[in-house]
């Protein structure tokens, strides 16, 4: 037939063929679907911010953030979004007053504490490694990358972007945890 996509050569369905081959192939695509939401997607590479950035930048509710590190472009990002009536939550580390090496962090917890809103919380942990990003409620990615542009677009960094329903909520649970046990950002010293 001239519409065939299965390229089969004596198959014997006339004009039904192109309805058969596409049950077949949106079976195909529910399955791979299915199979994406309960397992999710890896990516590793020195681009990982091409698929965290949209994700932060199109969100319409809410962001949680836990990254030890932090660039002062994504804190602006981050105080942005919160203007733009976006919930946001960050979890980070801070150093230790004279710590040398971490000046661009420094400026992006001034950035992040002048900012504070009703839409915008930020909390400190000790000894704080995980990397915890979480769109909406609805999609949550883990991994190495800290949300600075070397840990977005230099370093080779792996991610699992999740979003299955039920790992979403375990990974924001995790998350909730580590928000627990951690200071808000105004009674630490900069």
């Amino acid at each position: 037939c001239n519409a065939c996509v299965r390229l089969e050569r004596y198959c014997g369905e006339g004009v039904h063929q192109i309805l058969t081959t596409s049950k077949m192939l949106l079976k195909a695509f529910i399955k791979y679907l299915r199979s994406l939401i309960t397992s999710g997607i890896q990516e590793t590479s020195n681009e990982v911010g091409k698929v965290i950035e949209p994700l932060l930048r199109d969100s319409r509710k809410s962001i949680v953030v836990s990254s030890p590190f932090i660039s002062p472009r994504y804190a602006r990002m981050l105080v942005d979004k919160s203007k733009q009536g976006v919930k946001v939550r960050v979890l980070t580390w801070i150093p230790e007053p004279g710590e040398e090496g971490y000046d661009y962090h420094v400026e992006s917890l001034r950035i992040l504490r002048e900012n504070l809103n009703d839409n915008l919380e930020v909390r400190v942990a000790d000894q704080l490694h995980a990397k915890i990003y979480v769109v909406d409620g609805k999609i949550a990615i883990i991994g190495s990358a800290n949300l600075t542009e070397s840990g977005m677009y230099g370093n080779v960094e792996h991610i699992d972007i999740k979003l299955d329903p039920k790992l979403v909520l375990e990974i924001s649970r995790g998350f909730d945890n580590l928000w627990s046990v951690s200071r808000d950002i105004r009674q630490v010293n900069i």
